[in-house]
């Protein structure tokens, strides 16, 4: 028997969105696009919007992601906007106090009624971080989970506990308190595919992103984030990201990957490799030497509806995910588009596999 698989969006909170190139639609940082993009999903059926935490973009001929919205407050504006999507944000536990983080999210799922998610970041690219003084260059990346880990045990104790004492090397609570508790916890998230991520997602998060080289790594990701929230007595969802590619040939959907793909900004995409810790040097030979289709920032799909259908069908069975968030170069048009004539029939299929 199988299961309802979840789709939702990543908002382009960022200008540029998830493109890397001159010849792409080029979405702007702006509530406007944001808010079309979340009604929109809605609209279609889709089940979550979900918004990244940016502090600094990538510069380039496009200036990637120079320009991008706060997280937590499009959010809020967002859950008034919509009714029956779920509206995930994120937030940096390297950058917020859980008391914070705590008292923030309670007051988006009141908004909402019930369908806020925090998407826990940690903190990895320096430079975000290092240009307002909120960069510790002595934590390891095993450091920056244990700190999460610490404090996702705050906010969690602050949504259900009246009071709260906490002593950490990273922040200090003393008979804290934050109130109202939210009526439900809100849907915890979070990215990653390091042995430090999936023991956090397992034992924490209700949703984890992961990212793979291949299908056959994807499956083992996700099965592994399974068995392990499994064995903790609790179900941890899996996902990973889909850009979507659509038009009424295969020919047309290709000429589109062509064309977006000759606008590849190489000068942002070797900041961005940078920021990943690949020396400089490196990063601007491999970005001197990268295809076109280096321009989408996550694996991607081009084709007809039933090209679309059969890969996502195939992908998130093969890898055994529990769902997708998708981008769409062209937000307002192909989601539309996707959700007339693919979401239906993928929709049928979970339906069907879950009969």
């Amino acid at each position: 028997m199988g299961a309802v698989k979840d789709y939702g969006i990543f908002l382009p909170i960022g200008s540029g969105g998830w493109m890397l190139s001159t010849t792409a639609p080029h979405p702007e940082a702006s509530y406007a696009w944001n808010r079309r993009a979340a009604v929109h999903a809605e609209e279609i059926g889709l089940d979550f919007v979900m918004s990244m935490a940016k502090w600094r973009g990538f510069g380039g001929s496009t200036d990637h992601w120079g320009r991008s919205l706060e997280s937590m407050t499009l959010m809020s504006a967002l859950a008034e906007a919509t009714s029956r999507v779920k509206i995930w944000a994120s937030m940096h536990a390297n950058v917020f106090n859980p008391a914070i983080a705590a008292k923030m999210f309670t007051t988006l799922q009141d908004v909402s009624g019930g369908r806020a998610g925090m998407n826990i970041v940690n903190g990895a690219y320096a430079a975000e971080f290092e240009q307002y003084g909120e960069w510790d260059p002595e934590l390891s990346h095993a450091d920056r989970y244990v700190m999460t880990e610490l404090w996702t045990e705050a906010v969690t104790r602050l949504w259900s506990e009246d009071s709260v004492t906490m002593h950490t090397p990273f922040f200090n609570l003393e008979d804290c308190e934050s109130r109202p508790h939210p009526s439900v916890r809100p849907t915890i998230i979070s990215a990653g595919r390091s042995e430090d991520a999936r023991a956090f997602q397992a034992k924490y998060a209700d949703g984890a992103f992961l990212a793979s080289d291949t299908m056959e790594e994807m499956r083992d990701l996700s099965r592994d984030v399974h068995e392990r929230a499994a064995a903790n007595g609790r179900v941890c969802k899996t996902y990973s990201m889909l850009t979507v590619v659509q038009d009424e040939t295969e020919e047309a959907a290709k000429r589109k990957v062509e064309e977006w793909g000759a606008g590849l900004d190489r000068e942002a995409l070797a900041l961005m490799r940078s920021s990943w810790g690949i020396p400089a040097e490196q990063a601007r030979a491999w970005a001197a030497g990268a295809v076109g289709e280096a321009a989408f920032q996550t694996p991607y799909v081009a084709g007809t509806a039933a090209t679309l259908i059969e890969h996502i069908t195939y992908i998130v069975h093969e890898a055994e995910l529990d769902g997708l968030m998708l981008i769409f170069p062209e937000y307002d048009k192909d989601m539309l588009l996707f959700g007339e004539t693919v979401l239906p029939a993928l929709r049928a299929h979970d339906a069907e596999a879950a009969a």
